[in-house]
């Protein structure tokens, strides 16, 4: 199923997400954008001064994180690519800039 409903500044609150409105927003941008690369965030998220900037650490849907386990299922994956006992890194750095509260010049 599609989710095919454009985000909306005005559709967030500021209630259990960390930070104001805006960022809430710009978060939902990220999301929406690495999940068409298909991709899952993989840390926290970080902002230039100003906010003039957002970027994060994403990895592919199909890897399994590097960061701790969350579950017995989640540690399996994780040593199923692991080389020598070392678990594998999979994620990506990807960043924006942030103009007018949108996502513009993808720096990845």
């Amino acid at each position: 199923m599609t989710n095919n409903k454009k985000i909306k500044l005005e559709d967030l609150k500021n209630d259990w997400f960390d930070g104001t409105a805006e960022l809430q927003y710009i978060k939902a941008q990220v999301r929406e954008e690495l999940a068409k690369k298909g991709f899952l965030i993989d840390s926290s998220f970080e902002y230039g001064d100003n906010n003039e900037w957002v970027g994060v650490y994403a990895r592919p849907q199909d890897k399994p994180t590097a960061l701790d386990p969350y579950d017995d299922e989640e540690e399996k994956e994780q040593q199923k690519y692991s080389i020598n006992g070392m678990k594998q890194d999979f994620a990506e750095w990807f960043e924006w800039d942030i103009k007018n509260n949108n996502l513009v010049l993808s720096r990845s």
